[in-house]
């Protein structure tokens, strides 16, 4: 499917609006509703709201006035339980279930409408980065594609490729869909090679991932591109665009970042999840202009 390039004074045909239909948390409420990390959220059949508050490793939960109604979940390894800067993601799934996503625990965990815990299902640990959830159990993932303290290198900027895939619902792999460049990152190595520190790009390109009705779409930033696979991993359908990306700034980031990568001697950064990709909520996924 090929587009031509829009007008270039041209604008889309909606805008936001100015108020929001709904608004939850507090800066400084010192109850449920003060939020911290937030990675995701999703919206039950019956209006009530999940938030995924990675900040405290918990499941807050919302009714659809906004009210809070309660809190699964919270932090240590046991049954139930999130480490690390999770749950990264949050969906509705098979029946009445309600899966997070623990990928420092390398596990998805199931709810029940009323927040008990039902049981675990174990990820492929190759494929932790959980892009989205499909209704039918099955899992949109990728390998991440971020810093990693094996790295060697020299400073400037970095980005690998990551593996993407989908998994089945007892998280084994069941398609791959190819290697993807993974988010920019600017590093900073020591004398002899080894990894000191690093941040993402502010203004990076990556890849984006989305389920798109039957398909799961993935996007390259680098161009107006969108692939969409089946279940299966096959490629059903491309759609491009005429058009070279624009970046928000080209400047060389090393003078705005540098001083702020600064790490004491030996010290190695571990990548957190949220930073590996992009979430998308619909089917377009292109670079900011």
């Amino acid at each position: 499917m090929e587009n031509s390039a829009p007008a270039p004074d041209s604008r889309l045909p909606w805008e936001f609006g100015t108020q929001p239909s709904l608004s939850i948390g507090a800066v400084d409420s010192g109850e449920a509703d003060q939020l911290f990390q937030v990675t995701d959220a999703t919206r039950l059949a019956d209006g009530r709201i999940v938030i995924a508050n990675s900040g405290s490793n918990e499941l807050r939960v919302f009714n659809a006035d906004g009210s809070h109604a309660a809190t699964w979940g919270g932090r240590g390894e046991g049954p139930g339980e999130f480490i690390s800067y999770s749950p990264t993601a949050v969906a509705s799934w098979r029946g009445d279930s309600i899966a997070a996503v623990n990928p420092w625990g390398t596990r998805l965990s199931l709810f029940d409408a009323d927040g008990n815990h039902g049981r675990d299902v174990s990820l492929d640990p190759t494929m932790l980065d959980v892009i989205d959830l499909l209704p039918d159990g099955k899992i949109f993932t990728s390998s991440g594609g971020g810093l990693s303290g094996n790295m060697t290198g020299s400073s400037g900027l970095v980005r690998s490729n990551a593996e993407w895939g989908i998994l089945d619902a007892d998280g084994t792999l069941l398609a791959s869909l190819g290697e993807f460049p993974g988010s920019e990152f600017y590093a900073i190595f020591a004398a002899d090679g080894s990894l000191q520190g690093g941040m993402p790009h502010p203004f990076g390109r990556g890849t984006l991932g989305a389920v798109w009705g039957e398909f799961v779409a993935i996007g390259v930033q680098d161009s107006y591109e969108i692939k969409a696979f089946g279940m299966d991993g096959s490629l059903v359908r491309v759609v491009r665009r005429e058009g070279d990306p624009e970046s928000p700034n080209q400047a060389d980031p090393g003078p705005i970042l540098r001083p702020l990568l600064r790490r004491p001697a030996g010290r190695r950064t571990h990548q957190r999840p949220e930073f590996r990709t992009g979430h998308a909520s619909g089917g377009i996924l292109a670079r900011l202009q």
